[in-house]
């Protein structure tokens, strides 16, 4: 988790002085609490990560950027199964090239090399 945020925090951090070197235009939060519209740009980033980067184990592996998944459907391929999996209530969809069956608790990993950052 750690690498994940640095990797947003140096995204925001381009953005922003992407943004000062151009000039930007301020507003006010509040009496003196003001933002400019390179803070609302450095606010908005996406985090992607590739399908089949996505590392699927039956057990907590406690490395980083994990968490735990329901899995809703698994469809065999051939040499890959794409699997449908629940997590806090939001649908993932990945391919692994390991077999799962519907209803069984999985563990999902994001590894930090493999994310990449975008701003929206």
């Amino acid at each position: 988790m750690r690498e994940t945020l640095l990797l947003a925090a140096r995204e925001a951090g381009r953005v922003l002085m992407e943004k000062f070197a151009t000039g930007v235009a301020v507003a006010y939060k509040g009496a003196i609490d003001l933002v400019t519209e390179a803070d609302h740009a450095a606010e908005q980033a996406v985090v992607a990560i590739r399908p089949e980067e996505l590392q699927m184990a039956g057990t907590p592996t406690g490395l980083e950027n994990e968490f735990a998944a329901e899995v809703l459907a698994s469809t065999f391929l051939g040499e890959l199964t794409v699997c449908d999996v629940r997590v806090n209530g939001r649908s993932l969809r990945f391919k692994t090239t390991q077999s799962t069956a519907p209803a069984q608790q999985v563990y999902i990993r994001l590894p930090a090399e493999k994310l990449k950052l975008f701003a929206r």
